[in-house]
């Protein structure tokens, strides 16, 4: 194959496999033996949200968003503003943090971003608001 052609199809490749969400795989333990980062459905966030005690839940969407739509005691810190770790950085890195975004793009990354700044526990809702409007399924 030409070199020409070649290149530009590695390329795109490579940032295929490196922008494609891992989502699906378990998230590593930490030293501790504990998870850090946990994928919840809306059944286990709904049971956060009731049962979690000092549980900061996070809406990682822009401003704009939140002002249409948010979930009940959620504070907004945007992902995508350059004060996302700073604002992030005034959360209790000890309690328990559950975030959330519009389909759960910007909630993965932010979770990333938790995990490197030191947060113990981050549970991240598997399908943002999308999942939330779809609510929990009916008690059987």
């Amino acid at each position: 194959m030409n070199k020409r052609v070649l290149l530009p199809v590695l390329l795109m490749v490579t940032l295929f496999v490196s922008c494609s969400s891992d989502k699906g795989q378990e998230e590593k333990a930490s030293e501790g033996g504990e998870k850090v980062i946990t994928l919840v459905n809306i059944v286990e966030f709904h049971e956060l949200l009731e049962q979690q005690k000092g549980l900061q839940v996070v809406d990682v969407r822009t401003p704009k968003e939140f002002d249409l739509d948010r979930i009940p005691g959620a504070v907004n810190i945007d992902y995508w503003a350059d004060d996302f770790v700073s604002r992030a950085g005034h959360l209790d890195k000890n309690k328990p943090v559950a975030l959330y975004c519009a389909a759960g793009h910007r909630s993965a990354e932010a979770a990333s971003k938790l995990k490197e700044m030191g947060f113990k526990k981050i549970y991240d809702l598997d399908g943002g608001m999308r999942a939330w409007h779809t609510g929990p399924p009916p008690a059987q």
